[in-house]
């Protein structure tokens, strides 16, 4: 991706600002073209797909489909609620033309949610290695789970029978944003502030995610079996978060190099929530005048509450014009 110092960019900009001032994009999702890369969406909207086709990268749709990829909730642990933002929750209601759950911890003193990928769907998880990322935005409308917690990659090549079915010789990673996540004896490291009104998340490389979960053993399978993603929200009833543009994304290697060194673009996921960063790390928003609206430390920066426009975003050493 050819890079630019934030000055030169403004520059171009401005050229061609006055043509497109009242532009009204229909098209959510978009990319910037850099090094490329492999996606596995759990939840993303379709303008998300559309987009990252588009600029050239590999995508496989593993979202829900009621037929082989299911977001199973454990009984009256989640319900899905009305937060103020289209979403899909529990059962399939709430659907809006921007889908993302929001779940509420429900009336049992715990709570637990799946996203699973039955053997039917034939998901072919073989892209993953040490340098593959998860990536999920999140944010509450009403009062957070004190912790938020994330079990990664639960499944993976079938061993044999067990108890309960098909056992996987995979061991997930377990992780949690706010405070440290307490299952029984098992806790769960925190690797991210608590969920706020404020869209925010994580994205963090397996290799990241082994030196927080030491036991993490990610498994290349294919096909994949199992919940690819759960979360646990706590016990108390009524606390509640929501949950967008959840993906696995796998960087391919640079051509020329033999050990694999993985390009340093970042490349940048817009929707009419969010500004989400693969492969980076901090975003700064600005307008055409080259004034900061806002920024964020991660890799997931709220946009819903801005005008409809253009603006420049950066991250490290990448910048992108979007529209909102």
């Amino acid at each position: 991706m050819k890079k630019f110092t934030l000055f030169a960019a403004f520059a171009a900009l401005a050229v061609s600002a006055g043509a497109q001032e009242t532009a009204t994009p229909d098209v959510a999702g978009t990319v910037v073209e850099g090094q490329k890369a492999v996606y596995n969406l759990v939840v993303a909207a379709d303008e998300v797909v559309t987009a990252l086709e588009g600029a050239g990268q590999e995508v496989t749709d593993w979202r829900v489909n009621d037929e082989t990829r299911f977001l199973y909730v454990w009984d009256n642990t989640f319900v899905g609620v009305n937060t103020g933002y289209p979403a899909v929750g529990y059962d399939g209601i709430l659907v809006g033309e921007y889908e993302y759950p929001n779940l509420e911890v429900g009336t049992v003193g715990w709570s637990g949610a799946g996203w699973f990928i039955s053997i039917d769907a034939k998901a072919d998880a073989s892209n993953w290695n040490e340098n593959t990322r998860f990536h999920v935005a999140t944010r509450t409308a009403g009062t957070a789970p004190t912790s938020l917690a994330f079990v990664i990659a639960d499944g993976g090549n079938i061993t044999g029978e067990g108890e309960n079915g098909n056992t996987h010789d995979g061991s997930p990673a377990k992780v949690a944003l706010g405070e440290n996540f307490q299952d029984g004896n098992n806790v769960y490291p925190s690797v991210g502030p608590k969920v706020s009104d404020e869209w925010a998340g994580l994205d963090l490389s397996f290799a990241e995610l082994k030196k927080f979960y030491p036991s993490f053993d990610w498994k290349n399978a294919n096909p994949w079996e199992g919940n690819v993603v759960s979360v646990l929200g706590g016990g108390v009833q009524g606390q509640s978060f929501s949950i967008d543009n959840m993906f696995f994304y796998t960087p391919a290697e640079m051509e020329d190099n033999a050990v694999g060194k993985v390009a340093d673009d970042a490349q940048f996921i817009v929707t009419r929530n969010t500004i989400n960063v693969a492969n980076g790390n901090g975003i700064a928003l600005y307008d055409l005048s080259g004034r900061m609206i806002k920024s964020a430390t991660g890799t997931v920066l709220g946009i819903s509450e801005l005008g409809n426009g253009i603006y420049v975003a950066k991250s490290g050493n990448s910048i992108v014009k979007i529209m909102k």
